[in-house]
């Protein structure tokens, strides 16, 4: 037990020396103890049993309760000599607005005054990290002022330790998402090909802009045998790297059905499965494909569920809606249809993800799938490349300052 100062007369001098000395001593250890924790990186929840431990000691000082601010909200870290750990609600905006170390009025109704003497905050340049309450003995809170600066100081040397211990872990944390990210991104890229087709008679071109870094909109083109080739385009609910690594997943799912030559139709419930399987019903994909044979100019294709893709040929429009339902929910498919479209000289199919339609203008308005299919007959002249810039370009003028919401994906295919 710390002794308390106490100097009566001139006889008492040297045991009020004595006792300043011990005082001095146990505040020497005390701040030794509190700086080896802190310099033996110990955790947080350790620390706060150090310092916890510190102040029990002190004479005349029966009760505490340290409440941190951490995370939007404060939380009660260390509480001995009372009854309960008081109820973090209990902070009051009155509280919150103490800036020194202030003794309570014990004539107010609150819950904190019937049972706390003196509020301590602990501040960090120019904000307050926490509040101490201290209960006293009786009527000993004169001899329990020598106590307070020094709870002060170890307060603030804990609660600053704790703070640095946290922005460390918070830039670990980023560390390692920016790494995660960095992987994400590599492998999304690799989804895409590296190169499209553009000959007179076959001409492919697409667009991507992802709304974060990392997306989850997926287009291919994918070579196969005869001259046929497919083209596919799809859109992962869910963004970030969860979703990256589900379409990385679907894509080589894809692509080894697809190079197997199984039917369309296999190939589709073969790619439910394996979404169905690895998402756990936590993800879904809305998908386009069609197989095209620009020998017996014949499409083949399914819709599971994507924004239709406008099919343009003899001066018509056709909406290619035919499929089934998105992919990944259901065990087994509800219903699956296979479209198939005989062409004359020449087709042009344009895809897209929602996130093209789906812009809005400041009035709240959607861009919406109409105004795209007049945009794209009067500008179906026009290269692949320059179509998907007009288009974007089209597309920002009408949103204006309000920003996207999804990733956008265009992908268009000439036939002749």
């Amino acid at each position: 037990m710390i002794p308390n100062l106490e100097q009566n007369g001139k006889d008492d001098d040297l045991l009020y020396y004595s006792q300043l000395l011990q005082i001095k001593q146990y505040e020497l250890e005390t701040l030794l103890d509190i700086s080896k924790a802190i310099n033996e990186n110990i955790p947080e929840d350790d620390l706060y049993k150090v310092y916890g431990n510190s102040i029990r000691p002190m004479q005349d000082i029966d009760g505490l309760a340290l409440y941190v601010f951490e995370e939007g909200e404060w939380a009660a870290k260390v509480h001995f000599g009372t009854e309960k750990a008081y109820d973090a609600a209990l902070i009051s905006t009155e509280i919150v607005g103490i800036e020194v170390i202030t003794f309570l009025d014990k004539t107010k109704d609150t819950e904190l005054a019937k049972f706390f003497e003196v509020v301590i905050p602990v501040k960090h340049k120019s904000n307050v990290l926490a509040y101490v309450f201290v209960s006293v003995i009786g009527d000993h809170i004169e001899l329990a002022r020598d106590y307070l600066p020094l709870i002060q100081i170890i307060s603030n040397l804990v609660l600053v330790a704790v703070e640095n211990k946290r922005f460390s872990r918070k830039q670990l944390q980023q560390e390692a998402i920016k790494k995660e990210l960095q992987i994400a991104q590599q492998v999304q890229n690799l989804l895409f090909p590296k190169k499209l087709p553009n000959t007179h008679k076959l001409q492919i071109q697409a667009a991507y802009y992802p709304h974060k870094q990392v997306g989850g909109d997926y287009y291919d083109y994918i070579p196969l045998d005869n001259d046929r080739f497919m083209i596919c385009i799809a859109d992962v609910s869910g963004k970030g790297i969860p979703a990256a690594m589900i379409m990385s997943n679907f894509q080589a799912s894809l692509r080894a059905l697809v190079l197997q030559g199984l039917e369309f139709i296999e190939i589709i419930t073969g790619v439910n499965d394996l979404i169905r399987n690895n998402a756990e019903g936590d993800y879904f994909i809305t998908f386009f494909g069609a197989i095209i044979d620009p020998i017996n100019k014949v499409i083949h294709y399914v819709n599971a569920g994507h924004n239709p893709p406008m099919l343009f040929k003899n001066g018509k429009v056709l909406l290619l809606e035919k499929g089934t339902t998105v992919l990944g929910i259901f065990e087994e498919l509800p219903f699956i249809n296979e479209g198939i479209i005989d062409y004359k000289d020449e087709a042009f199919i344009y895809a897209y993800t929602d996130g093209l339609t789906e812009v809005q203008n400041s009035s709240g308005e959607e861009y919406g799938d109409e105004k795209l299919m007049y945009f794209i007959m009067k500008n179906i002249d026009k290269s692949g490349a320059d179509l998907n810039q007009l288009i974007k370009d089209n597309v920002d003028a009408y949103r204006g300052e309000v920003p996207y919401h999804d990733d956008v994906t265009m992908l268009s295919c000439w036939i002749r």
